[in-house]
């Protein structure tokens, strides 16, 4: 079974080429690990939630090595592989995004996690500092769910996961 030509034309919703898409997530990656995940720290910190600290703390370990693994694997992978069909890297490529899927599957149980940080902030005395946090919570759930949609969407689809394709063809 061929997989599916990847190619510029074909540009994810938000109207962008794959390489400029690709600078997007980048910038994404960097805006995570570098502010939201350090001022969710700090607000969980001065709510003296040691939990959570740690969890976060924990998530942001995690998300770095993920994040390093795209971009100085994954997605220069994909862009070679539009300038240059036909080499050898597809199996390589598609172990790679097999790889990333199965990272950002785990991402979404860990943003269940925080929904259940979240419900617990609800749920106690209401502060400015508990108000940021779960504010801040909630956005960054919805980026990091979105972030992983666009990935799993627009730049790991050409290569369907080895169960998905074997599912396929029975």
């Amino acid at each position: 079974m061929k997989d599916a030509e990847p190619s510029n034309s074909g540009k994810p919703p938000t109207g962008q080429s794959l390489q400029e898409l690709v600078e997007k997530l980048c910038e994404e990656h960097t805006r995570f690990l570098k502010q939201t995940l350090p001022e969710l720290q700090e607000l969980a910190f001065e709510i003296q939630n040691p939990p959570l600290v740690r969890f976060l703390e924990n998530l942001s370990d995690e998300l770095h090595v993920h994040f390093r693994m795209e971009e100085r694997l994954v997605f220069p992978l994909i862009l070679s592989r539009l300038d240059h069909p036909g080499q050898a890297i597809e199996p390589a490529l598609r172990l790679a995004c097999d790889h990333m899927r199965e990272d950002h599957r785990t991402h979404m149980k860990h943003l269940q996690v925080l929904q259940a940080f979240r419900q617990q902030l609800d749920e106690s005395r209401y502060d400015a500092h508990r108000s940021a946090l779960n504010d801040t919570l909630e956005k960054f759930c919805l980026e990091i769910e979105n972030h992983c949609d666009l990935e799993n969407k627009w730049l790991f689809h050409y290569w369907p996961m080895l169960e998905d394709e074997s599912t396929t063809l029975q």
